[in-house]
């Protein structure tokens, strides 16, 4: 932290924007594969590690850093860990833990906030592809990241999916505004009638039945 955060966060400060190298640092340093399966890269520690080793993340006083680095390894990359396909595993979860990708996660709402339950966000199977309907906002990561963790709603089922950014997903970012010293962007996607997305449905992480 002493080396590799507080020396630069002022600058990135001034650019509103983490320096995806820290990602890297992290990785090569085995952190981000702390809560992570061996198989994957990482080192399966238990519990006491993750909790030391955030309580440092948050003692650098960014913010935004911390939000950023917590979000990827324990949220974002969490549920392809918990969830995915070995397809996902492969493909997304491998380059996170050793810092390659930056993943983000895509949960609140305008309409719904984060209650999962309310999602309005919809995805729906056609063949081969579910097609997404919905917006999302509040989105960390979401203009860096190289994948988005969405979370849907698809009949009965919440689920998650990951569009990977760059490929043809109909996916609209917009930068709102950045909040004061927290490097942490508003971000909003969108995905309506205008910008429909196809994803194939290997994409599927995971469903929860709503009840």
């Amino acid at each position: 932290m002493e080396k590799e955060i507080l020396p630069f966060g002022d600058e990135w400060e001034k650019k509103e924007k983490i320096d995806r190298e820290l990602f890297v640092k992290l990785g090569n340093q085995g952190f981000l594969g702390i809560n992570h399966k061996e198989g994957v890269g990482g080192s399966d520690a238990d519990i006491f590690y993750t909790v030391a080793y955030l309580e440092e993340i948050a003692r650098c006083g960014y913010a935004g850093v911390a939000a950023a680095i917590s979000v990827h390894q324990y949220m974002a990359t969490n549920h392809l860990a918990n969830a995915g396909s070995a397809f996902i595993k492969e493909k997304f979860l491998k380059p996170s833990v050793s810092g390659k990708m930056v993943g983000a996660i895509a949960i609140s709402e305008p309409g719904a906030g984060s209650d999962v339950a309310n999602l309005a966000t919809t995805a729906v199977k056609e063949g081969d592809f579910y097609i997404i309907n919905g917006s999302k906002t509040f989105i960390t990561n979401g203009h860096f990241g190289d994948f988005v963790v969405v979370a849907c709603y698809g009949r009965s089922h919440v689920t998650c999916r990951v569009l990977c950014r760059g490929s043809q997903s109909g996916l609209i970012q917009s930068s709102a505004y950045y909040y004061t010293s927290s490097l942490y962007s508003v971000i909003f996607f969108f995905f309506n009638d205008t910008a429909t997305t196809e994803i194939y449905t290997r994409s599927l992480v995971g469903s929860v039945r709503c009840v």
